[in-house]
């Protein structure tokens, strides 16, 4: 009859806007919860402040020995960079075993001399030097230049961005002029490899999240080993 058609009807309008209501609380919520995870991740890795592995000397000494063949794992590396590579710190350590990490969050590009002069008086610039900054501004051309010059002949790596803000094209246009201007520098694309893979990154887009940092330090291992792995 008419009457129970109606209430059949009411009855799955009423299921429907229960379940639309229902996934829109859930999505609301894992959204919520994702970037409190992605702080929560950062709070965990900055508490070791010292990002480099701990007691890997033994491991270091067995590798050497049973790799008659050098690859990435045996160079000598000194990575900085901000909150993104902070978030693959821990999957960079087990791969670049010689290396030293140094990477903070909000660090800006014009804190480069200051991060090199204490990495320098540390002896801790090793043979190669891979940048990641730009994520949190603008990078200025001709000082971030001059910075690098202080490398001397060291051979270096860009890393460009990627950040859903107004700065993240003239970071990545500066970034590819460096390294087509410089022959000791080359640039790792982390934008074409990651930027339309949003499974990757947390709710703000810019962070790589677990599976997004194993993908970050593989890029690193795959790029790095086409220039420097002998």
């Amino acid at each position: 009859s008419e009457n129970i058609i109606n209430r059949n009807m009411a009855i799955t309008v009423f299921i429907l806007a229960f379940f639309i209501i229902f996934s829109t609380s859930i999505t609301s919520l894992t959204q919520k919860n994702n970037i409190s995870d992605l702080k929560n991740r950062i709070a965990e890795i900055e508490k070791s402040k010292d990002n480099s592995p701990k007691n890997t000397d033994d491991i270091n000494d067995a590798l050497d020995r049973n790799n008659s063949k050098k690859n990435i794992n045996n160079e000598k590396i000194t990575f900085i960079g901000d909150s993104v590579m902070l978030c693959a710190v821990e999957d960079m350590q087990k791969t670049f075993t010689h290396s030293k990490i140094d990477a903070k969050v909000s660090r800006q590009a014009w804190d480069l001399p200051k991060v090199l002069k204490e990495l320098k008086d540390k002896d801790e610039i090793k043979d190669y030097v891979v940048i990641h900054l730009g994520t949190n501004y603008k990078i200025n051309k001709s000082e971030f230049v001059e910075s690098l010059k202080t490398l001397e002949n060291k051979k270096i790596f860009l890393i460009n961005c990627i950040v859903p803000e107004s700065w993240e094209e003239q970071v990545n246009t500066t970034l590819k002029e460096i390294a087509n201007e410089n022959p000791n520098i080359e640039l790792i694309d982390w934008y074409s490899f990651a930027k339309e893979k949003k499974e990757l990154f947390y709710d703000d887009a810019t962070h790589p999240n677990v599976e997004g940092a194993k993908e970050y330090n593989k890029l690193l291992e795959s790029e790095l080993s086409k220039h420097i792995a002998k």
